[in-house]
């Protein structure tokens, strides 16, 4: 399992090839460096490499796993300058076997469905019983 957590307060670090190099980074934690990661190390030299070029190692990547989950969570905390391009990235992931779980305000659920064509939402919501609300008085 991979993951990414957005914040609003660091949304220049929320790009297409940060969030696959994030993504990247964890895969090769705990395994073997592919050999076309190496590959396009060198050949970057220290620039940011094409976020065409990290995606198709993920989606290479994805073929030595039965099964492989991306969680991302708070996508409504995505800059809106990226959120197009993450959801390209997501429909990449998706196409090449991800299994993905993605967290978000409504706000943003309409575009997740119309990008995502595995898109099943579930409304999570916390419910609280008589006599904890006043426990939390800031709360609705």
């Amino acid at each position: 399992m991979i993951y990414v957590y957005f914040n609003y307060k660091s949304s220049e670090s929320q790009d297409q090839v940060k969030i696959a190099g994030r993504l990247l980074e964890q895969l090769v934690a705990n395994a073997d460096i592919p050999p076309e990661l190496t590959s396009l190390h060198e050949k970057s030299k220290g620039k940011t490499p094409e976020p065409a070029a990290l995606i198709q190692i993920l989606k290479s990547y994805s073929k030595r796993f039965s099964s492989l989950y991306a969680v991302f969570d708070a996508f409504d905390e995505c800059g809106d300058g990226s959120q197009e391009d993450v959801l390209d990235l997501f429909d990449d992931l998706e196409k090449s076997g991800y299994k993905l779980l993605i967290s978000s305000r409504p706000g943003t659920l309409d575009k997740l469905q119309r990008r995502l064509t595995k898109t099943c939402p579930l409304e999570i919501r916390a419910h609280f019983s008589v006599g904890q609300q006043e426990n939390f008085p800031f709360l609705p």
